[in-house]
Parts: C-alpha cells; sequence; structure tokens
C-alpha cells in the first residue's frame, strides 16, 4: 500500500504543469498599484520586473462594504445599510469590497467587470475557463495550474461571498529559503491571494488619516492585502482581531503582517480564469 501510495505522489507530482516565473504583467501593475508604501509585494515586484509601480493611495486602497466606485476612494461615504462592518448613516472612508476591487481590475485590465460571484460560483457564465485545482491537489501545488489573475470565489457556510486574486508565490516573486523567515520556508510555493478584506493594520492607519483630513469620518476596517492561501496554522507569528470580529494568522515578514487565508470551512469554491 505505502509503494503504491508513493507511486501514485510521484505520478501527481510529474504530471503537474511548471509553476510560472514571475514576469510584467497588466494585470498585476494594476492589482498591485492598489497595495500602501513600502508594501513588500509591490516592492519586490519593481525589483524582480523592473516595473516603477507606485501606490494609487499611500495607505492602501480601503475596504467598504459595497464599495464599487473609485472616485470614491479615500472619501466620505455614508453606509447605505447596517451590518457587521457599519451602522447606516455614519459618514466612513469610501473603498472597494472584495468584488469592487476585482472587477475595477479586470476592467482597467481590458477583460470587462466580471459578473456576481455567485453566478461565477453556479457556473452560469458561459465561455470561461473553471480551473479543476480545488478537488484533492495539495495547497502547495495549486500555483503551478494558476497564472496571475485567476481568481478563487468562494462562498463561505454562513453563506456570504468572496472574491480574491492569484497573483504568484513567495518563490515566483523571487525569494528564496535563504531570504525568508523560518516560518515561511516550507511555505514558497503555497498561494499569494491579492483581496480586499478586513484587517485590524488598515484601521490603525486611517484611525491617523481621518484625524487629519475627515475628522467627521470613521476609519476603514480593512483593504487591499495580501494573503497566503491554505497554509498551515501550526506556526503562526501572532492572531489579527479586527473591528467585525474576524481573526487572521499573521506572519511577520518584511514589516508586514502576512495573513494566512483559509477555506477548509467554506461552503464551495471555484477558480475561474475570467478572460473577456
Amino acid at each position: 500500500m505505502r509503494k503504491t501510495a508513493l507511486l501514485l505522489s510521484i505520478l501527481l507530482l510529474l504530471a503537474m504543469p511548471c509553476a510560472h516565473a514571475l514576469e510584467r504583467d497588466p494585470v498585476l501593475d494594476i492589482a498591485l498599484s492598489m497595495l500602501e508604501e513600502g508594501n513588500p509585494f509591490l516592492a519586490q515586484y519593481n525589483r524582480m520586473t523592473g516595473a516603477d509601480i507606485a501606490p494609487r493611495f499611500p495607505l492602501g486602497c480601503p475596504y467598504f462594504f459595497g464599495g464599487s466606485n473609485y472616485d470614491a476612494i479615500g472619501n466620505g461615504i455614508k453606509a447605505w445599510q447596517s451590518s457587521t462592518y457599519y451602522k447606516k448613516d455614519l459618514t466612513y472612508v469610501g473603498g472597494f469590497d472584495c468584488a469592487g476591487f476585482t472587477k475595477w481590475v479586470m476592467k482597467q485590465d481590458g477583460r470587462g467587470q466580471h459578473p456576481s460571484i455567485s453566478a461565477l460560483l453556479n457556473r452560469s457564465i458561459s465561455g470561461e475557463l473553471y480551473i479543476p485545482v480545488t478537488y484533492g491537489v495539495p495547497a502547495e501545488y495549486v500555483s503551478q495550474y494558476l497564472i496571475p489573475g485567476d481568481l478563487l470565489c468562494i462562498q463561505h457556510a454562513s453563506g456570504g461571498y468572496h472574491i480574491m486574486m492569484y497573483i504568484g508565490t513567495l518563490r515566483s516573486f523571487g525569494w528564496t529559503r535563504d531570504t525568508v523567515p523560518q516560518k515561511l520556508q516550507r511555505l514558497m510555493d503555497y498561494p499569494l491571494m491579492i483581496h480586499c478584506s478586513s484587517n485590524e493594520d488598515y484601521y490603525e492607519r486611517y484611525q491617523d488619516y481621518v484625524r487629519t483630513y475627515k475628522p467627521w469620518a470613521l476609519p476603514t476596517d480593512g483593504g487591499v492585502m495580501v494573503s497566503l492561501l491554505d497554509a498551515p496554522e501550526d506556526n503562526v507569528d501572532d492572531m489579527m482581531m479586527n473591528e467585525d470580529h474576524s481573526a487572521h494568522y499573521v506572519i511577520k515578514f518584511e514589516g508586514y503582517n502576512l495573513t494566512l487565508y483559509s477555506t477548509a470551512t467554506d461552503h464551495h469554491l471555484e477558480w475561474v480564469r475570467w478572460s473577456r
């Protein structure tokens, strides 16, 4: 039995396509520009590709529930309904939500806005490539099937939705086992995802911003960030507690809180290569 299992594992590895090395890509130019000044992934992308992408917003693109208007980012917006995140009629710093971010990136890249997350999950959009990497493929090998810009659509067990974009791996970004903290050495090939979600670091950053520029607004509770997908959570540095009572495990990396995102309890997942 052990020999058979070993043989199957070897065959699986041999059958897998090669991982993609990092190259300059218009979709990465756009997506990474929404990170904050000093973000190590944006800095490393510029070093590796010779790009000179600057952050569009010094503090990064903030999160706003239902946010899809680029021109509203950083301005004061009233919440249109009460939710876990907001109280109706209070004013908050405007931004994107998860789908607002990925739709905007796709549109800027010339592909057109993708449809709703639920439509993508239900495969009701014809002509798009659904990538079958979520069924039985170990997390550290998933990236070998992906290219930057691939979307992961998620339905949580609670019924809510989320969407994230694949950007590469620590290895494809040019880091090696010798240049990352020990806790990241076994995570070199796990997918790196950029997404707009709850993040306590944004709350702290934007507290100072609203005091200075928008004293009548409340700070955001998240924004565009990079996370490691489905990495083991048994060797982390900290846990980030967000204002909406969600939490992320964190590994410290070049002054950045690299969050870990787990799909273990999510109800439905689909990888989509949006090309329209």
